[in-house]
């Protein structure tokens, strides 16, 4: 078996990169060059899955977690107890704090010490050592020691657990539920927890039209995640009548909003006060902030903004520079100037299309395997990361939050949790039309639909999976001198049809084009727009009706269906990949002419406004995507 056909394509430069950057390393006038020996590659997580792997319940999930706590989601004084053994006050973990800053001390023994006080501490110290591991303000033996420690000392999932707890204490009523989860909130240390919390206290918020007591007082809390908390519940948790405004309480997040110094925690009240209350003061809060904004706080504001001014939208440029920001700042202020007066935030309906968060999809270009998908904030501080996967190609979010991956090497779509964890999951492969068995597919990228279903584009053929890995839909590449291993893009249509980009189409080589795909898997012979040559593994967005942007090997371009032409948007982009389009109208992409690559932001006009270096020079990026 030929080793390009073991080895992501896109990682097979990185590795050729690699190897090259290690012989110029050499000393001049080495006669020898020793190769030093490697760390063998991880086992990908998803090879050897012959048989589809069934999705598992939310629910049986939840109760093999509290099984294993020996808790019940029907009686809740247990799991309010749980929270509460697991909820430290201020002074008890400040304490806990200063033993965990030892762990990093210059002296072996208190070291050692420190270790063995956190040991014996147990439960308590759970959540002070998974923040402090994940923290990168502490030192490096800090992080490694506290990792260790928890290695030791937690026998239980007590993520899953309180998960599942929080999720099963929203559906009862409690007078306890909501100082537990405010007293719980600032130690939790897992960012689908604290939505989960958030989620609850929104629904305790007001009861027979009384705002909770407790939520009340936490808007006046010295903690900002209490206070912040308490203040989403409210502008979000208020009946319909009386959204974001409710009597009394309004005044008081105003106010909170306007004084809080914290810039993310301040952005998530005014964006919340924005959406919710439809006051217009709200909207010189929001055009306010614009310079002090970071990255993932612009591309909300510029999608909320934009909505709102509609096609009268200023010409503001939020660039990199902090003069560009405060022109933006100034151009917003101006249209809001002239459209005070006339605009009634009440009768529109905006919705947010970007949450602000920024994801990588890496792999090791040492081996080729070894996946790492990381989220990061608005802040573009990490807020998770899951790693074990084998050859991963493409992700994608679906609605429940599970996370759909596949995996090139591997030929497999899999179903994962936040925490990485393996669903379920799926070999991708057709039957063979001449016999002999299965044609397994290497698959490129994942589209979910609307309707669940899951569209996986291979090199070979376009797979449209339903429910529990039903197939749909399928089309298989023809065989030419070529080989059939020609896809390089896909996307899904408004209209139901589906586009390929494919290098070769026919016996006399190579004749790049984009063919159309019925709803039955058949080739739609009237519709082929011919192309320059697409990147190997490539993307393909739909900016418009009957238009899309493609990809190609130096540059993007814009296509009309209908007319067969280059129409509209051209960038000379070499060798980039991974295109998205933003609703500010910048694209995003990945820049693979440095080394190691950048994701980069360009307005329509080819402006760079943000870049993103990748830090780790053994790892390429696979994708790269604001969401």
């Amino acid at each position: 078996m030929r080793l390009a056909s073991l080895i992501h394509p896109v990682a097979l430069s990185g590795i050729v990169a690699s190897l090259l950057i290690s012989l110029a390393s050499a000393a001049p006038g080495d006669d020898d060059i020793i190769l030093r020996p490697q760390i063998a590659p991880p086992t990908p997580v998803e090879v050897g899955v012959a048989e589809t792997m069934k999705s598992v319940d939310q629910a049986e999930l939840d109760k093999k977690a509290l099984d294993s706590a020996k808790l019940k989601a029907t009686e809740p004084e247990g799991l309010l107890k749980y929270l509460k053994d697991r909820t430290l006050t201020d002074a008890e973990l400040s304490k806990i704090q200063v033993v965990i800053k030892l762990l990093g001390n210059d002296d072996f023994d208190t070291r050692l010490k420190a270790t063995s006080d956190l040991e014996r501490i147990g439960l308590p110290a759970i959540k002070p050592l998974r923040l402090a591991s994940k923290d990168n303000n502490y030192s490096p033996e800090v992080i490694y020691r506290s990792e260790s420690i928890l290695k030791r000392i937690e026998k239980v999932p007590h993520t899953d657990v309180e998960l599942a707890a929080i999720r099963a204490l929203s559906k009862v009523k409690n007078p306890e539920i909501v100082p537990t989860l405010l007293g719980f909130i600032p130690l939790s240390d897992n960012l689908a927890i604290l939505e989960q919390i958030q989620l609850t206290l929104t629904a305790s918020a007001v009861v027979d039209g009384k705002p909770d007591p407790t939520l009340v007082a936490a808007l006046e809390s010295t903690n900002p995640i209490r206070r912040i908390s308490a203040a989403i519940a409210f502008i979000e948790g208020a009946p319909a009548a009386d959204k974001g405004r409710l009597k009394n309480i309004y005044p008081k997040i105003l106010e909170l909003a306007k004084a809080e110094n914290d810039n993310g925690q301040k952005f998530k009240i005014v964006k919340s006060l924005f959406l919710n209350s439809k006051e217009i003061e709200t909207v010189g809060l929001l055009i306010e902030m614009i310079p002090e904004m970071n990255r993932g706080q612009i591309w909300q504001t510029e999608d909320l903004l934009m909505q709102l001014a509609g096609k009268d939208t200023p010409a503001a440029k939020c660039l990199k520079s902090k003069v560009s920001l405060v022109k933006a700042q100034t151009a917003w202020k101006e249209w809001w100037k002239k459209t005070e007066a006339t605009t009634d935030l009440s009768k529109l309906d905006l919705k947010p299309r970007l949450q602000g968060n920024f994801l990588l999809l890496m792999i090791d270009n040492r081996f080729g395997v070894n996946g790492t998908l990381t989220e990061f904030g608005p802040d573009l501080k990490e807020r998770w990361s899951m790693n074990g996967f084998g050859n991963p190609s493409d992700f994608a979010f679906a609605k429940d939050g599970r996370i759909h991956t596949v995996d090139y090497q591997a030929c497999t779509l899999s179903e994962r949790d936040r925490s990485g964890k393996v669903i379920s999951s799926k070999r991708v492969e057709l039957d063979n039309a001449k016999g002999g068995g299965k044609i397994q597919c290497n698959p490129q990228s994942i589209e979910l639909l609307e309707n669940g279903n899951r569209v996986v584009y291979c090199r070979q053929a376009v797979i449209e999976y339903g429910k529990d890995y039903k197939q749909v839909m399928s089309y298989m590449r023809p065989a030419n001198l070529n080989g059939n291993a020609d896809i390089c893009a896909g996307l899904r249509l408004k209209s139901g049809e589906t586009i390929l980009s494919v290098q070769n189409n026919g016996p006399n080589g190579q004749v790049p084009q984009i063919i159309t795909i019925d709803a039955k898997g058949e080739l739609v012979k009237d519709k082929i727009v011919k192309t320059g040559p697409p990147n190997h593994y490539s993307s393909i967005i739909e900016s418009g009706v009957d238009r899309v942007i493609l990809a190609e090997q130096n540059q993007f371009v814009e296509y009309n269906l209908k007319t067969g032409k280059a129409e509209g948007f051209k960038r000379p982009i070499n060798a980039a990949r991974c295109i998205q389009k933003l609703p500010s109208g910048n694209f995003l992409y990945i820049d693979t002419n440095v080394y190691p690559p950048r994701v980069v932001e360009i307005t329509p006009e080819g402006e760079e406004a943000w870049a993103y270096p990748t830090k780790d020079p053994n790892f390429i990026v696979i994708k790269a995507m604001v969401r």
